[in-house]
């Protein structure tokens, strides 16, 4: 299991996103962070999200991912929509479109519905929404106490979806 994954997990959100960014590149995934600009690192950002929600890279849990990111963060719409004009992840979705379908799409998002019950039940509970752009200052503190102050609780096994398409960019979670 990938360290961040743990509800009370002791490490750093710099060392859960080094182990993030670590398994993608294992992986042999292209990782999108975009180190060209100081004040909006697009991809750091998104990628926090995976850590402090828990979410791994299967496609669901990608679907899940944005889901946290459009329901329980705190964002401008510019913000969150720049994310969609970068030029790795149009490729990227090109890419996905073309191989995936609207089929393997829709069966996926069957496997998500549980997910999306979980994250809205979570969001009246949260304390406060996430911030989209994650100040660097979150970097050096531990997950468990930024979950804690958020009210953040990573969704359950029983809340994941238990099937998954196949599809050539899936990463399957290590045990």
């Amino acid at each position: 299991m990938l360290a961040f994954k743990d509800q009370n997990c002791e490490l750093t959100l710099a060392e859960g996103l080094k182990i993030y960014l670590d398994y993608l590149k294992e992986n042999n995934k292209k990782i999108g962070t975009d180190e060209s600009d100081d004040d909006y690192k697009i991809w750091q950002c998104h990628d926090c999200t995976h850590v402090i929600f828990g979410n791994g890279v299967t496609f669901e849990e990608e679907a899940i991912n944005d889901l946290h990111g459009l329901i329980l963060c705190s964002y401008q719409w510019k913000d969150y929509l720049a994310y969609f004009e970068d030029p790795f992840l149009k490729n990227h979705m090109k890419f996905l479109w073309k191989e995936v379908g609207l089929k393997k799409t829709f069966i996926s998002m069957f496997y998500v519905y549980k997910s999306l019950f979980g994250i809205l039940k979570m969001r009246f509970r949260m304390k406060k929404k996430w911030p989209l752009k994650v100040p660097d200052s979150y970097l050096k503190r531990k997950i468990s106490d930024l979950r804690g102050e958020y009210g953040i609780q990573i969704l359950s096994e029983n809340q994941r979806p238990k099937k998954h398409i196949e599809w050539s960019g899936a990463i399957k979670n290590p045990e």
